[in-house]
């Protein structure tokens, strides 16, 4: 390393990360002003003079919830392929959250525009919550190389023409650019057109599709308050997150299921897996031959209900994801993820948690999953890596300091649920949150351990 520290960002330290596209090394760093990591996924031999380069901007809801509202986890993945393709290359992971306005502002856009039904445009929506179109800053994307020692010239992935004059501005030297771009879906479709509209290079985005149904009362914007008996949680907004199903299982009314039962057996022959739930509905097993006779079950995703919350006394955001009635004895999971989890990974474990615990809510009937926007059990991303790397007798962090007491009061203020059943996936979070629970007034009914 030339330096540890340049300009406003600070080197922690690297790591090698497996993915289904090779092995990267990964360089972690963080930006001293607003304390956001970036990443450098580095394939090959980065001191080539010719780099094939992504500049990412981060996207918790599809990249950890699976939200497909949105392209972004597309051209993650999609930039992690071809940077693996061509033998050498980097791409830059940067906590530029909705443009650079954070979440805060993302949600509340994203609230406008459904509540709306896309007959605003998420930019509209910017311009009426008083924001910019675009918030983001790639300085630390040149201070990175100079740490690293390099001075490539990028073929650059984006399908935006501002992130091109951004990185030009700065003193990069881009010899080519490719689009990386993707077949919209009917949750996405009128975003990307919008963004066709504002000089992304999209072709893909002028097929019209079918249009989703929201089979939901929308959430109505209002003005962001503290909660009453906690007001150290702001909440800032409320909207449907389409999230896209587990295993193709697809959940449909009894009337639809009905029909298109008869439907199969009368066009295709062959009856269909299905299980049924809570609120007389259906979860049926969705088969590409299925899909292919029936494609509006594309449209079909698990609706959870998004809310943003913003906690004054550690300047992170909180989100709670709703299924169902949450008030009498929902399923709960307190979920904090790695950021390297967004990554496309071979190890699946935190993932494949998320994913037992969206199906155990949809089967049961209800949920909630509380998000801690934060990593390594609560010393972020820099004390993940030097944890794992150095040991906790070298580098003095705690094994888990993450604040159930402030999740539990806040599930208590907002829901206030009758009991739930609480999943967990280690015994200390399980003994720290139950306490916690109980301190609250939260009657836990049962325990589940995820494996």
């Amino acid at each position: 390393m030339k330096d540890k520290i340049w300009g406003t960002t600070l080197y922690i330290d690297e790591s090698n990360i497996q993915t289904r596209y090779g092995q990267f090394k990964a360089y972690t760093f963080q930006n001293l002003v607003h304390k956001g990591y970036i990443i450098a996924l580095a394939f090959g031999d980065i001191n080539n003079e010719v780099l094939y380069t992504r500049i990412h901007s981060s996207c918790i809801t599809s990249e950890t919830f699976r939200s497909q509202d949105c392209d972004c986890v597309q051209q993650l993945y999609g930039a992690f392929k071809k940077i693996s393709e061509k033998g050498n290359g980097i791409l830059f992971y940067l906590i530029q959250e909705g443009r650079g306005c954070g979440y805060v502002g993302k949600s509340r856009a994203c609230m406008h525009v459904q509540y709306k039904e896309d007959k605003i445009t998420t930019f509209d929506a910017y311009d009426m919550l008083g924001m910019k179109k675009d918030y983001r800053d790639y300085t630390s994307v040149k201070d990175i190389c100079h740490i690293l020692g390099i001075k490539p010239k990028f073929i650059l992935m984006t399908n935006n023409p501002d992130k091109i004059n951004g990185l030009t501005d700065l003193g990069f030297e881009i010899i080519k650019t490719e689009t990386i771009e993707f077949k919209p879906n009917p949750f996405n479709q009128d975003y990307l057109i919008s963004k066709a509209q504002t000089g992304h290079v999209l072709y893909e985005a002028r097929t019209k599709l079918q249009k989703y149904e929201l089979d939901l009362e929308k959430c109505k914007p209002f003005t962001p308050y503290h909660l009453e008996k906690c007001k150290r949680f702001i909440h800032i907004a409320s909207y449907y997150l389409p999230i896209k199903p587990i295993n193709n299982k697809i959940i449909l009314s009894e009337e639809r299921f009905t029909n298109l039962k008869n439907s199969i057996n009368m066009e295709v022959n062959c009856d269909i897996s299905h299980t049924k739930i809570p609120g007389n509905k259906f979860l049926i097993k969705a088969t590409d031959k299925l899909i292919e006779e029936f494609p509006s079950l594309l449209c079909k995703p698990y609706w959870f209900k998004m809310n943003c919350f913003f906690d004054i006394s550690t300047h992170k955001d909180v989100l709670i994801l709703q299924y169902g009635d949450c008030k009498i004895n929902p399923i709960v999971r307190i979920h904090s993820e790695s950021l390297f989890d967004r990554f496309p990974i071979l190890d699946r474990e935190n993932r494949d948690k998320y994913k037992k615990s969206i199906q155990m809510m949809i089967s049961h009937g209800s949920g909630m999953i509380i998000h801690f926007y934060d990593d390594g059990r609560g010393s972020g991303v820099g004390g993940a890596i030097i944890n794992k790397k150095y040991g906790r007798t070298i580098t003095g962090i705690r094994k888990d300091s993450r604040d159930y007491r402030g999740i539990s009061l806040l599930i208590k203020e907002f829901v206030n649920p009758k009991k739930v059943i609480l999943l967990y996936a280690s015994e200390k979070s399980q003994q720290l949150s139950t306490q916690e629970f109980s301190k609250a007034g939260i009657e836990i009914e049962k325990l589940i351990h995820l494996w």
